[in-house]
């Protein structure tokens, strides 16, 4: 078996149609290894090439003469967000042990420098291994540096991404200052509903230390989001919040952008519930769990970073972006929130929930005039009346009448 290991298994098949590729143009005949396997057996030889996602359940039961370890320093468990690269490679080798010319390459742009390509790379040349190092222009000479510098303007990216330079364990902002003042609209202020737009909200409720946070997210017509509006409550020394009152508040915002529903965490989710129902609302649990945490955080840097995320001109909002801190450790990276003057950073996972993929689904609404809300109106009413019933007199005998 050649094995090519992958975080993900579409990564992974991308390899599989390079060497597709080459067999092509080599005039190798091969064919699919079988039904709801991802790989390709050679035709007249015992080999093969398959693709195996990077978990240790994965990666057992074959023989492998080459294995192909795909960006080693970014596997992240999905669940846990824990690179599992030592724990792969332990069960990998053994593999390889009856085939004494078999080869394992761990072939990775840096991350940081507390993973098990960094301890690997470190060791350098030894009778068990060689290294090899190149910058992005040395290994790839149709790229300059100053073409790479214009593509990642964010140092510390560039030096891994591009320079191969791993990062200590530190901790970072997520968003740069510069990502968020690009995205910030001129003027203070919400942006009034759009005709066309497509409205999502999504709160992150607290009551008696941290701000409770309310966020309404627009998608325009070019399907960049924007935060259209964001208000928070923020609870007094020793006087907590009254969740029924600022639900009531979270209702008369809701109705603004045509919203009867808001996204909320899994915190105190049933009895907020109950009280939502009493102004008219519907909260919709989405738990914030570490791989629902990691998913949103990063979906929002991929929107900033693309110039499809509209913010507001609100310094508050931008501190707790700022906030959302990004910590490589040596079991992989970590989102925390920063906690300044007792505030953690509280807009952030209601941004990253109400700017999410998955919560554009729902209908884009259109935002009605005046004048035709009033024809609405008087529509309503007539059909209203025409639906009641009518008592007329006939020959001294009173009978019910329908009008339709």
């Amino acid at each position: 078996m050649v094995a090519v290991i992958s975080t993900r298994l579409d990564e992974a098949a991308q390899r599989l149609a390079t060497i597709q590729s080459i067999l092509d143009a080599l005039g190798v005949a091969y064919r699919p290894w079988g039904a709801g396997v991802l790989g390709i057996r050679l035709v007249g030889k015992r080999v093969g090439f398959r693709v195996y996602a990077a978990s240790v359940a994965g990666v057992s039961g074959f023989t492998g003469i080459f294995v192909f370890c795909d960006e080693v320093a970014k596997w992240q468990d999905r669940e846990t967000g824990v690179n599992p690269a030592s724990q792969v490679l332990a069960s990998v080798r053994p593999t390889m042990a009856t085939q004494r010319e078999a080869r394992i390459v761990l072939s990775s742009s840096p991350f940081g420098m507390l993973d098990a390509h960094y301890d690997a790379f470190e060791e350098g040349d030894t009778p068990f291994q060689v290294t090899a190092f190149a910058e992005t222009w040395i290994a790839n000479p149709t790229l300059t540096e100053a073409e790479t510098r214009a593509m990642e303007p964010d140092e510390a990216t560039w030096l891994r991404e591009y320079a191969a330079i791993p990062q200590a364990e530190a901790e970072t902002s997520l968003l740069t200052e510069f990502l968020i003042d690009r995205g910030t609209r001129p003027l203070e202020g919400d942006l009034p509903p759009i005709d066309g737009w497509t409205y999502v909200a999504a709160m992150d409720p607290a009551t008696r230390v941290n701000a409770w946070t309310l966020v309404i997210a627009g998608q325009d017509l070019e399907q960049k989001r924007h935060v259209v509006l964001a208000r928070e409550w923020v609870p007094k020394p020793s006087l907590p919040l009254d969740p029924r009152t600022v639900l009531a508040e979270i209702a008369l915002h809701l109705r603004t952008y045509g919203l009867d529903l808001a996204y909320t965490d899994q915190h105190a989710v049933e009895m907020l519930r109950a009280m939502a129902d009493d102004v008219h609302i519907s909260l919709v649990e989405a738990p914030w769990t570490p791989t629902t945490k990691r998913e949103g955080y990063e979906h929002l840097l991929k929107l900033a970073q693309a110039s499809r995320l509209g913010l507001p001109l609100d310094p508050q909002v931008k501190a707790d972006l700022l906030g959302i801190r990004k910590v490589i450790t040596r079991s992989g990276v970590q989102y925390q929130l920063a906690e300044i003057r007792g505030r953690h950073s509280d807009y952030a996972p209601a941004i990253a929930l109400a700017v999410a993929d998955a919560r554009f689904i729902a209908t884009q609404i259109t935002v009605e005039k005046p004048e035709d809300k009033a024809k609405r109106e008087r529509y309503e009413r007539a059909q209203a009346d025409a639906n009641r019933p009518h008592w007329h007199a006939r020959g001294g005998q009173q009978k019910d009448y329908w009008r339709r």
